[in-house]
């Protein structure tokens, strides 16, 4: 919903709209982005009448790639997606959404701006608008749908037009227009270039045919319609204009008796404009470069001319190509830029001395030689450029290391640069990493730790500021440790906080350093990744052992050895079969470790792994008996081997049936007890045989 500067009238026998907009200057269309370099301003005497552009501008399809496309949208557009902006461009306060609806009657909000929109294309004539993501752009676009930076490439090649054209045709045909305008109504796609909509409506007012409605449609029938001109403008049968002779060319339409003058078209890029819009800005037009001019101004080839500089600098070069390996060069003979526009020196930043370094992303033939753009003359579009000859390829200088430098830590995530093209290489590295250098290179004043890999095989590194002298760890017995409060891991370099760890979380470690007065323990695992990253020793602790509430002896299941549960430390040998009283367990990462009455009153760490241990169970009598008390005795529960219960006096007799050997005892256990399942018995030596008993076999 933009305002635009005025457009042209255009031929009866073309089918685009000629109907004029009022030019607002305020908006600041064209202009609002202009060279950052003055010398560069647009003025009357850079326009030429007979060469607006030239072919290879007009007609180089690959100048743009979809992806250049889309950045150049994004660079222009800061979609108001659902109008929550003042409409300050039409004097109101009030929401953009709002003062559509209360005060225009214009429809609502979603308005989707061109780099944001996907619409199925449209490759023929037919039917009304295609599929697009405009009612619902935050939904995933409809099948089939393509980007507008895929359609206006995709016309581009399939007629052979630069899309850098289309995009001009786009910001000075299109409502709003569709480059600049940030609240879009989806009524500015219909008929985006005005493909098909003669001036036959009532009062000479555009008359658009229905089946050339989308924003596809239209940009492939415009594109068609410029490549109809190109390859058609010298036949014999054509009656527009032409190239290579000398043609009047009107300043407005004939009723205004405005005139013209006569124009030598030197080129068919030109002839195609002229028979697009076949006027020609006057000398007002021109003055008034951003505005109106008076009552005889065309404006339609003066918009596309200045457009197309401001965005894409000067019309007439040849174009620039991408150099397929932009990296860094030296000046190595001091020497001016060339300024292509007037092929001469560009003197007013002054020579580049011997051994300046600049970044080179594109090139253009010269008459005498290849002339490389900087990066910098390239993202502002500038036409500067240095002779290649004055030019070589970067030094780089290779240093040694100071020892501190030779293991160094990462203070944030980066990836490695590739130091000859200054860009990212590889993959992403993350903070904290210990890396071992084993140079230093400097390249354009900045310096690189070089890896000793990287030093024989590629040209990167990791600037210099991004690293710190790594923590000096020591190796410690592997063992287990709790954190005792919610805490984090600490970048021990710079002591700033790094991941999160609950209160509780069990990790073996193995290996510490000592920083600012706090020992900081290592993992395991961060150890292997080589992070230099550590815990406090303040927030964790080597867990107890807790003791057994029911003490007892078990038996172990089968050979094992005894373990340290916090370091992993083998000892000796047990036999499977052996019975051993356990007194206290812990649990490390999940396992479970049981520890004897003698290690744990000896303090000892070793245990056995209590999936090799099991209950001790009651043995059957091969023949149960009578047995009697010979001294008074209480009962026994086992295996804790503890006395429990009343006295039994001498002579108790009592039915035996199971016995339990423990610590070299045996005990005996009466029928009622095992039926019960009671873990009672009497010790075997307080039992005698009953008189004319037999004894057990």
């Amino acid at each position: 919903m933009s305002l635009k500067l005025p457009k042209a009238k255009k031929q009866p026998l073309i089918v685009f709209s000629s109907i004029f907009s009022i030019a607002i200057i305020a908006s600041g269309l064209f202009f609002a982005a202009q060279k950052t370099l003055n010398t560069y301003a647009l003025s009357a005497d850079r326009w030429r009448a007979g060469e607006i552009i030239s072919d290879n501008n007009f007609t180089n399809s690959n100048s743009m790639s979809e992806e250049d496309i889309q950045r150049f949208l994004d660079s222009k557009l800061d979609c108001d997606l659902y109008g929550e902006r003042p409409a300050y461009e039409y004097g109101s306060n009030e929401k953009r959404a709002v003062f559509a609806r209360k005060i225009k009657g214009w429809p609502g909000p979603p308005y989707v701006c061109l780099n944001k929109y996907y619409e199925v294309p449209k490759f023929e004539a037919g039917g009304g608008m295609p599929a697009s993501n405009f009612d619902n752009p935050t939904a995933t676009p409809p099948a089939g749908s393509k980007s507008a930076a895929w359609i206006i490439k995709d016309a581009a090649n399939r007629f052979n037009i630069d899309p850098k054209v289309l995009l001009v045709k786009i910001g000075t045909e299109s409502a709003g227009p569709l480059t600049r305008d940030n609240w879009p109504m989806k009524s500015q796609y219909k008929y985006a270039m005005g493909s098909h909509c003669p001036d036959s409506g009532p009062n000479g007012s555009a008359n658009c045919d229905q089946g050339y409605a989308g924003f596809s449609i239209q940009m492939y029938s415009a594109a068609a319609l410029l490549r109809f001109y190109l390859d058609n403008n010298e036949k014999p049968w054509w009656k527009y204009k032409r190239p290579y002779q000398t043609q009047n060319i009107l300043y407005n339409v004939v009723q205004t008796g405005c005139n013209g003058s006569d124009v030598y078209v030197k080129n068919k890029a030109t002839a195609a404009l002229y028979t697009y819009t076949p006027y020609q800005p006057n000398e007002a037009a021109l003055n008034n470069m951003y505005g109106l001019g008076d009552r005889c101004s065309a404006y339609g080839n003066r918009n596309f001319w200045s457009t197309y500089w401001n965005w894409f600098g000067d019309p007439h070069v040849s174009g620039f190509e991408n150099l397929s390996d932009p990296r860094l060069f030296q000046v190595k003979e001091a020497t001016y830029k060339t300024n292509l526009t007037i092929h001469k020196d560009h003197e007013q930043d002054g020579k580049l001395p011997v051994g300046k370094v600049v970044k080179i992303v594109s090139k253009i033939r010269t008459a005498n030689d290849w002339c490389f753009r900087t990066e910098h003359d390239h993202n502002i579009d500038v036409p500067l450029c240095i002779p290649s000859s004055k030019l070589k390829e970067v030094d780089i200088a290779y240093q040694d290391l100071e020892e501190q430098e030779k293991e160094m830590t990462l203070i944030r995530d980066i990836r490695k640069t590739d130091y000859r093209r200054e860009r990212d290489a590889g993959d992403m590295i993350g903070r904290g990493r210990i890396i071992k250098f084993s140079k230093k290179a400097i390249v354009n004043n900045k310096t690189y730790y070089v890896s000793e890999a990287d030093y024989n095989k590629r040209e990167i590194g990791i600037s210099t500021y991004l690293m710190r002298p790594a923590s000096k760890y020591e190796k410690i017995t592997p063992t287990w440790m709790s954190t005792n409060k919610n805490t984090n891991k600490t970048f021990v370099v710079d002591e700033s906080n790094g991941p999160y760890l609950p209160q509780d979380l069990e990790r073996v470690f193995t290996s510490k350093t000592f920083n600012s007065g706090i020992w900081y323990y290592r993992t395991e695992t961060d150890e292997k990744l080589k992070l230099d990253l550590g815990v406090s020793i303040n927030d964790l602790t080597k867990k107890s052992f807790e003791e057994f509430v029911r003490p007892r002896w078990m038996v172990i299941k089968n050979d094992t050895q005894k373990v340290n549960p916090y370091t992993g430390q083998k000892d000796n040998l047990v036999n499977g079969k052996t019975k051993l009283y356990f007194i206290s367990k812990i649990t490390i990462n999940g396992e479970t470790y049981l520890r004897t009455r003698e290690d744990t009153e000896q303090n000892s760490d070793f245990t056995i792994p209590a999936k090799d241990v099991t209950e001790i169970e009651f043995e059957d009598f091969a023949r149960p008996r009578k047995l009697q008390l010979k001294a008074n005795s209480k009962k026994y529960h086992l295996p804790e081997e503890i006395t429990v219960g009343d006295i039994h006096e001498t002579g108790l007799t009592r039915k035996f049936v199971a016995k339990m050997e423990l610590n070299g005892n045996w005990y005996y256990q009466t029928e009622a007890d095992h039926s019960s399942h009671s873990y009672t018995a009497f010790p075997a030596i307080l039992l005698e045989e009953v008189p004319d008993d037999e004894p057990e076999e």
